[in-house]
């Protein structure tokens, strides 16, 4: 059961990181994410 958690985890993270090739478009998704924008407000910081 966790061989296949970890093949599942493993092959998002692939195709994430196959998305998110250059530092540019990175920098554009994190700017875009709620989450992020949330959690940089949570620890005072600005993104």
């Amino acid at each position: 059961m966790v061989k296949i958690e970890r093949k599942a985890t493993d092959s998002a993270y692939h195709e994430f990181t196959k998305i998110l090739t250059s530092s540019a478009q990175l920098m554009a998704f994190l700017n875009q994410s709620d989450f992020v924008k949330a959690r940089a407000k949570v620890e005072n910081e600005t993104v």
